[in-house]
């Protein structure tokens, strides 16, 4: 089982299988969901692609930026059959840490949670089921609206790049959120979700803004970022990565910043703080 702890309650969640092969944990027919940082989705994709049902959802939790896109597209490659449903959700539904072996502490659970099928005339079909696990799920656009409103990027990108020497001097001992997110720091972050949101408004997307997204998710308050990410209690114990091998730059770049500046390229929007910031994370 997994032990538990936070906001969700303490005790031990027990589970009927935990198989370590995949055409086991695959033998029933139903909704896979695969809850991993997005640059394991291309991986995945091929390896379960022969071993799917026409009648398999499946769900990335979450998406990521394209994650739907390329996990369609190697599934097709690999031989799934046609009728397997592809989606993704815009967020992870828990600001969660795991704190030892077999426990997990959730710190926060999100009143919101976005989800787009790919093509979206599927989403229904995805939908239905994860409402029964998490009633706070409501549909979206399409996978466009998931992509470009994940907000991993704008939170984690700036804030661990400006942060780094401390990072490295301290192996991430200090909160990331509450310390690492000064006045200044937040100026960058927001550079970045103006970029974001000009983006979505090119494409006809609907979007919030970064502070929007905090006050609808999980219901934290003030009037400037800072003060906003303070009043997260879900943010309150989140220590800063302990080295630059963080998915904070290792998948929030690549499958976060890198596919928005790219669709931006396409559109016109310019996006000089994203292109800055992958500059940066790479030569790092």
């Amino acid at each position: 089982g997994i032990e538990l702890s936070g906001v969700s309650g303490k005790g031990s969640a027990c589970l009927v299988k935990a198989p370590t092969n995949l055409r086991e944990a695959l033998s029933e027919t139903g909704l896979i969901l695969v809850v991993l940082p997005a640059f394991a989705h291309a991986y995945v994709a091929e390896q379960i692609a022969p071993l799917l049902k026409k009648d398999d959802r499946i769900v990335l939790s979450p998406g990521s930026t394209g994650g739907a896109l390329e996990f369609r597209e190697i599934l097709s490659k690999h031989g799934a059959p046609k009728g397997v449903k592809v989606g993704e959700t815009n967020t992870l539904i828990y600001a969660c840490r795991i704190s030892g072996p077999g426990h997990v502490k959730i710190l926060g659970v999100k009143e919101f949670l976005g989800v787009a099928a790919l093509p979206a005339t599927d989403t229904q079909a995805l939908l239905e089921p994860l409402k029964e696990i998490y009633p706070q799920t409501q549909a979206v656009e399409n996978v466009l609206s998931t992509g470009l409103n994940n907000m991993n990027p704008i939170f984690h990108v700036f804030p661990t790049l400006t942060n780094l020497g401390w990072l490295e001097a301290t192996k991430g001992n200090f909160r990331f959120y509450h310390d690492g997110i000064t006045p200044s720091v937040a100026k960058l972050v927001e550079a970045v979700d103006r970029e974001r949101m000009m983006l979505c408004q090119s494409l006809g997307i609907s979007t919030l803004s970064g502070m929007e997204w905090q006050k609808k998710f999980y219901g934290a308050k003030g009037s400037v970022l800072p003060e906003i990410l303070q009043s997260n209690r879900a943010y309150e114990e989140i220590q800063a990565p302990s080295s630059k091998e963080t998915r904070l730059i290792t998948e929030d770049v690549p499958m976060g910043l890198v596919p928005m500046a790219e669709i931006a390229e396409i559109v016109g929007v310019p996006t000089p703080f994203m292109d800055s910031a992958i500059l940066l994370a790479s030569e790092i």
